[in-house]
């Protein structure tokens, strides 16, 4: 960058320099926070400034008044090279650390906290700098920069035109006419984009979950930049993978959820590094350019030619990336750039909260999942409604199986291989009891217990619990023991009135008592090896529609005599053929299967 030429110097009184900063500090208020405006241009090939003007709520001291002070290998020198904006949000600590000569101590000695200056450039020549103060500290933002890059754009055509034309009334008099209307012009339109993106960071605010961030922001963004595409893509910091989570275009995506690289090999690294948006024009030359990109190849598949690749949270702490994707070749310049640091922090905010809001949603999915394990689920919402203890007294049958000579025939088997054996048949307990609407309460070593009747609740339990039996028996029967022999177990049961639930405390276990149980558990030890017993109860409530045959009564330990009886699986037969059927009918008989 070239520097303001001596011709184009404004060496003399500078009072229009100070009219020019009361209209800024006029023209911007509420747009950015600030006390004062000043203005200083570059001399000596950039590497003096000269304090032009000022304007602020109090006056400026003397000594700061039209000084002149080098910059060379100073902070401010950098700021010009750099053709930034910069933002020191602490005055006073700042200041500790320059040299005696630096107008900082000067500031904070009159009360102002924090600055935000910006370079003044135009046609590619450096003129100066714009600064605006504030007596507040950490008031300036990444947003607050790009609004005085506008404003400063506007400034630096007045300070050229008065350059060009001279330190004179008649010069004055015409930027005043015109530059300065240039300047209200820059004002309004900053004041309208800001009105815009509040509008466009409300709309995305209102989300919740990162799907309905990212819908708004495809709804709402059109106002601030082009875009045919739209993708948003999550960093995995420890794996160092990017994958694609989102994707809305109105073509066919390609692109879509799921597909996922390691950043290293992506170009991705470098947006990263610099926490900068990153503009890339001409998509197709890109690709012919670096034919391994396959992310970018796939967008070109999708028609797109253009993007704009945005880091969602920053360089320590990334969130993710948001790409803009355009069907025409050059579609993105610097102001769509401009638009997207404005509201880089409440888009920032949004996604965290977004994040934070699913994780939290997961993990409850979870937590509700782990809690359905221990208890039924209406049990469990009830749980999480308040209820410390959850208690109900329901008509049910309790069922008790158990495996026979266990302890025998399973010492034979290593400890993993056992473990493995009866964790793939209790999953298909489970299974089958789901099915037929049989709440299991626990396994028990080479036991298991459910209930029908609690959860669901069902007038039909008894015909539910004897279906299921007829399951386990058949599952554990098509097992083998290490000796080649079939597996086969015990099963008993009784119905009658339970209490079920869960007593609260440190106890979420689900549990049923009562007699009903000890009668249950009695019917299952005093069963025969492959062998159903049920109670009278029971076969009551059966009324026939099962096989049951009379055992007799039995003494049952601590309970007295009890009539019970064997159930029976019934065996399916096949229907009577038809008349047609039968006459030269070579079709398969029935499979009789047990059902």
């Amino acid at each position: 960058m070239s520097h303001a030429p001596a011709s184009t110097r404004l060496p003399s009184r500078g009072l229009g320099y100070e009219h020019l900063c009361a209209f800024v500090f006029q023209s911007f208020k509420g747009l950015l926070p600030y006390d004062r405006v000043a203005l200083g241009l570059l001399e000596d090939g950039g590497e003096t400034l000269w304090l032009a003007g000022a304007s602020g709520d109090d006056t400026d001291p003397p000594w700061l008044r039209s000084r002149r002070g080098s910059i060379a290998g100073g902070t401010l020198r950098a700021v010009v090279a750099m053709g930034q904006p910069r933002i020191i949000n602490d005055l006073a600590d700042y200041c500790r650390s320059r040299p005696n000569g630096s107008a900082t101590p000067v500031l904070v000695k009159h009360g102002y906290a924090a600055s935000l200056t910006a370079p003044l450039r135009h046609h590619d020549q450096d003129l100066g700098l714009l600064f605006f103060n504030s007596r507040a500290p950490h008031v300036y933002q990444s947003e607050h920069a790009e609004t005085i890059r506008r404003i400063a754009r506007a400034v630096a055509a007045i300070v050229a035109e008065i350059g060009r034309n001279g330190d004179t009334d008649e010069t004055w008099a015409s930027v005043l006419g015109s530059s300065l209307r240039s300047l209200a012009l820059a004002a309004h339109q900053v004041h309208e984009e800001e009105l815009l993106i509040a509008r466009v960071a409300d709309l995305v605010h209102r989300g919740t979950t990162l799907g309905e961030v990212l819908d708004a922001v495809y709804s709402s963004f059109s106002a601030l930049l082009p875009f045919d595409r739209i993708g948003f893509a999550h960093i995995d910091l420890p794996t160092g993978d990017v994958a694609a989570k989102w994707a809305r275009s109105n073509g066919h995506i390609r692109l879509g959820h799921g597909f996922a690289q390691s950043i290293h090999a992506t170009s991705l690294g470098g947006v990263l590094k610099s926490a900068a948006p990153r503009i890339m024009n001409d998509l197709v030359a890109y690709v012919a350019q670096n034919p391994d990109s396959v992310a970018t190849r796939l967008v070109v598949a999708e028609g797109m030619r253009s993007s704009l690749t945005y880091l969602v949270g920053d360089a320590k702490q990334p969130i993710g990336f948001l790409f803009f994707n355009s069907r025409a070749v050059g579609a993105y310049e610097l102001d769509h750039v401009s638009r997207l640091r404005k509201i880089t922090g409440r888009l920032t905010r949004a996604f965290e909260r977004a994040i934070l809001f699913d994780r939290i949603r997961r993990a409850h999915g979870r937590t509700q999942e782990l809690l359905d394990l221990l208890v039924p689920p209406p049990v469990a919402r009830r749980l999480e409604a308040g209820e410390t203890q959850v208690i109900e007294e329901l008509q049910a049958t309790v069922l008790l199986f158990d495996l026979v000579d266990f302890s025998t025939w399973s010492v034979k088997l290593p400890p993993l291989e056992l473990f493995r054996k009866m964790s793939t048949l209790f999953a298909s307990f489970d299974a089958q009891a789901k099915t037929e609407g049989v709440y299991r309460i626990r396994t028990m070593g080479d036991g298991y217990f459910a209930v029908a009747g609690v959860h669901p609740r069902r007038p039909d339990h008894a015909d539910a619990a004897a279906r299921l039996a007829f399951a386990l028996m058949r599952a554990v029967e098509a097992e083998s023991r290490p000796d080649g022999r079939a597996m086969t177990a015990r099963i008993g049961l009784h119905s009658g009135p339970v209490v079920a639930g869960v007593r609260g405390g440190d106890d979420l276990q689900y549990e049923v008592w009562g007699p009903t149980v000890t009668i249950a558990a009695r019917m299952e030890t005093s069963s025969e090896p492959g062998r159903i017993q049920i109670s009278e109860a029971t076969a009551a409530l059966l009324g026939g529609r099962l096989p049951v045959e009379l055992r007799g009564s039995l003494e049952l330990k601590g309970i007295g005599t009890y009539q019970t009886y064997w159930l029976e699986e019934p065996v399916a037969t096949a229907p009577a053929p038809s008349v047609n059927e039968s006459v030269g009918s070579d079709g398969p008989p029935g499979d009789g299967d047990r059902v």
